[in-house]
């Protein structure tokens, strides 16, 4: 049996969450507020001890580690809606549906931002599309997916929303499909690679809409992986990083939207880490009309410095990953850091910050320096 006591009805509270819904879909339409969110996420590695990728399709084992987290995240607070996300499962869902094996890690990491076991390539050319179909819905790992989303869902509480595994965008997936010779491909043979990046866009539509019919019918928003509540779907596509702003928007852009116009304004997620910013991404995002904001480790550092280009364009998710030790290191504590960087922009917009710490102890002692903060 599931532990039924994780999750206790004394953390429903849903006129913070609805507070929180609010802040986040003001943010993300460049609404002053004089506040800018923030999700303090309480991942105690105590969570995942003695758990291993064995047990990566045990619906109980992990339900427990996120309710757990769940559970200690309301308790501290802060901006963050009532999730469950099946995080533990990544992206490699859609892969198996084409036939890709996949690669198990050894060992869990006790992260949020873990994504699960890694598919491998299934086409060894380009021309391998003029025989690729989109699959159906009981292909790959589907059934055993399906059947842990049922399972969630019957186990949550009904307060709390069930988030769907993490998506890759069309580009990452193809890529993810083809590995690294997609790049040579798109110099090689547009046409067939279009068609594939086609055919990526259209089975992350069929796939989204099919497992929301088992998580149950969505409020007049959606709820990301990372408590985040925006008006679409939050997507990762980390391999456009390797492309130019005028092939991302040749060979992106379109499929992007395309997503977008049947499951909601995309917020696009791409790794940054303090070495490596990928700032020529962010321009021909800004451009379309259905890619409202952007969600990327490091990217509040370019939102600070750029925020006239962004402003109304393209908000921005960020502060997670390596970003609360990078500003620790860099200006002695995370207070030193909000001190400065909060009174410059709380009255400014566009911008919902997130992050992970250790425990309850060290998450309420930073939400009250990011309340502190805002009365400077």
């Amino acid at each position: 049996m599931v532990r039924s006591d994780i999750l206790s009805e004394t953390l429903n509270n849903p006129v913070r969450f609805e507070e929180i819904a609010v802040s986040h879909l003001r943010a993300v339409g460049w609404q002053r507020q004089g506040y800018i969110p923030l999700g303090i996420i309480v991942n105690d590695p105590a969570n995942t001890k003695g758990i291993g990728y064995d047990q990566w399709l045990d619906a109980k084992v992990f339900f427990e580690v996120q309710a757990k987290i769940l559970s200690d995240t309301l308790t501290v607070g802060s901006d963050y809606m009532p999730v469950l996300p099946l995080n533990h499962l990544g992206d490699i869902l859609i892969p198996t549906m084409f036939g890709a094996e996949i690669h198990v890690p050894d060992e869990m990491a006790a992260s949020l931002q873990d994504q699960g076991p890694t598919p491998l390539a299934v086409m060894e050319n380009i021309q391998a599309v003029d025989n690729l179909t989109v699959p159906d819905m009981q292909a790959g790992m589907m059934p055993d997916f399906a059947e842990i989303v049922k399972l969630w869902r019957q186990w949550a509480p009904e307060w709390i929303d069930i988030v769907t595994p993490f998506p890759m965008g069309a580009f990452s997936l193809a890529t993810a499909l083809r590995r690294s010779e997609f790049l040579l491909d798109l110099a090689d043979d547009k046409e067939r690679c279009q068609k594939l990046l086609s055919m990526c866009a259209e089975i992350q539509v069929e796939v989204e809409l099919y497992l929301r019919e088992l998580v149950g019918p969505y409020k007049n928003y959606n709820l990301s992986n990372f408590g985040v509540c925006t008006k679409g779907r939050r997507m990762g596509d980390d391999s456009i990083i390797l492309l130019s702003p005028g092939m991302i928007s040749e060979f992106a852009i379109g499929h992007i939207e395309t997503v977008a116009k049947q499951l909601g304004p995309t917020t696009l997620h791409f790794c940054t880490l303090a070495d490596r910013r990928s700032n020529h991404v962010f321009a021909p995002l800004a451009e379309s009309e259905h890619i409202p904001m952007v969600s990327s480790q490091f990217a509040f550092e370019f939102y600070q410095d750029n925020l006239e280009s962004l402003r109304g364009q393209l908000a921005i998710e960020s502060f997670y990953g390596q970003a609360y030790k990078y500003v620790c290191d860099k200006f002695g504590s995370f207070g030193n850091w909000a001190y400065d960087f909060v009174p410059r922009f709380k009255n400014e917009s566009g911008l919902i910050l997130y992050f992970e710490v250790p425990s309850i102890e060290k998450g309420k002692a930073l939400w009250d320096v990011w309340q502190q903060a805002h009365q400077i």
